[in-house]
């Protein structure tokens, strides 16, 4: 069959397109690089032109969990952010209830997980069943016999312990409302004025649990 130069020139430009292409698949079919992106609630794959030696990195936020009793409107187990405060408990637990005593609670302190938070009304004067957790313990409403738990006692709770002036008391809550609970008894030697001498003088009327 002879064609005509036109023809021919056709034939040559469609051959050289369908090589092109089926060597630009194969080379991209050969660097496809597959990767699982992980997102809070979700996953996708996705299929991408590793050119550059790209590293793609999505971190997943840390989560704490809390458990919030007492004067909120939905008590219960919550899942929040690691750095979340008393109030977004709070919030989470469908905000404080107009029973609830405000001054008797650091809504800007940070959270731990594993945490329990009792919020007491106006008229709770006696110390929360133990069965809620230790933590709920009033430090206010501790016999004399008892040992002052630093995570939760107030300026005058603590003014009772030997050497411990209103200064110092001021100091101890301070450090727990910036820096979080106390996790040994040891830790309250970062405060500044306790020092080794001071620490042997208290260790023994003190617990944080």
């Amino acid at each position: 069959m002879n064609l005509s130069k036109q023809q021919r020139f056709i034939v040559f430009a469609v051959v050289a397109s369908i090589v092109l292409l089926v060597g630009t698949f194969n080379h991209l079919r050969d660097r496809r690089e597959k990767y699982i992106l992980s997102g809070d609630n979700q996953k996708a794959n996705v299929d991408f032109l590793q050119e550059d030696n790209l590293e793609i990195v999505l971190n997943q936020p840390e989560k704490i969990i809390v458990h919030i009793e007492g004067e909120v409107y939905a008590p219960g187990i919550y899942e929040l952010g690691e750095s979340s405060r008393i109030f977004d408990a709070v919030e989470a637990a469908g905000g404080l209830t107009p029973n609830a005593d405000r001054r008797r609670l650091n809504l800007a302190r940070r959270l731990n997980d594993e945490e329990f938070i009792y919020v007491v009304s106006h008229d709770e004067t006696e110390p929360v069943d133990a069965n809620w957790g230790q933590e709920a313990l009033v430090a206010g409403n501790q016999s004399q016999n008892a040992l002052i738990n630093i995570n939760y006692a107030d300026t005058e709770d603590l003014k009772k312990l030997n050497g411990i002036g209103d200064s110092l008391a001021k100091r101890i809550i301070e450090y727990r409302e910036l820096n979080g609970y106390y996790q040994q008894i040891e830790d309250i030697q970062n405060v500044s004025g306790i020092g080794e001498k001071k620490f042997q003088d208290i260790k023994d009327e003190i617990t944080t649990r």
